[in-house]
């Protein structure tokens, strides 16, 4: 268990093998820099713009529908305590993969959806485990495993040089550390993708 409370305060709002289930789910988001890269820009907007709606419509259920229900619990019992009233983290990213797509350039829009995923999983899992040194609400060995698992997968990209992917890494772990009222899910990818094409 993490040393630290959960950004609410207390302890963390979720079981580590909760939040293992949950990474693991994120990790499947790699999917959406594949439509981005692989699509023509126009209709991987149309795509992820499409399951950001399917996202809505399980948002709009789940403020609904009670959290024990029948067929139901299993779903509820992956989403944190403080998204009750609010979007999930699968809907801040494919809102924020439907911008990158639309209003960045391919490579740079795949790269940042690529670092807020492997980056996102590293940094809560190692964190979660390892975490002793406070780093806002996050710790220092979470916010190194984000920065490292975002090197790793940065080949998965062409387009771009090293240089740029390491400076881009460091943006994307100081983005996904400051404690930030909106969720990293967005700030992550947009933040990354702002600064690359600042310094293309």
């Amino acid at each position: 268990m993490s040393l630290f409370p959960s950004p609410s305060g207390g302890l963390p709002d979720l079981s580590y093998a909760t939040e293992v289930k949950r990474k693991l789910i994120h990790f499947g988001s790699l999917s959406i820099p594949a439509v981005i890269w692989y699509l023509p820009k126009n209709r991987s907007v149309w795509v992820l713009g499409i399951a950001l709606v399917g996202s809505l419509v399980v948002e709009f259920l789940r403020h609904r529908i009670p959290a024990d229900a029948k067929g139901w619990r299993h779903l509820a019992a992956l989403f944190r305590p403080n998204e009750k009233g609010s979007l999930s983290g699968s809907s801040y990213i494919l809102l924020s993969a439907v911008l990158a797509a639309a209003f960045f350039r391919r490579e740079i829009a795949a790269l940042s959806l690529v670092y807020v995923v492997v980056g996102d999983v590293a940094g809560a899992l190692m964190g979660r485990r390892f975490g002793r040194h406070r780093l806002f609400d996050k710790s220092w060995e979470g916010s190194i495993a984000f920065f490292l698992a975002c090197l790793t997968f940065s080949p998965l990209v062409p387009g771009l040089s090293f240089a740029a992917k390491i400076a881009a890494a460091a943006v994307a772990t100081i983005v996904e550390s400051l404690p930030l009222k909106l969720d990293d899910n967005l700030t992550v990818p947009l933040g990354t993708a702002g600064f690359l094409t600042l310094i293309s």
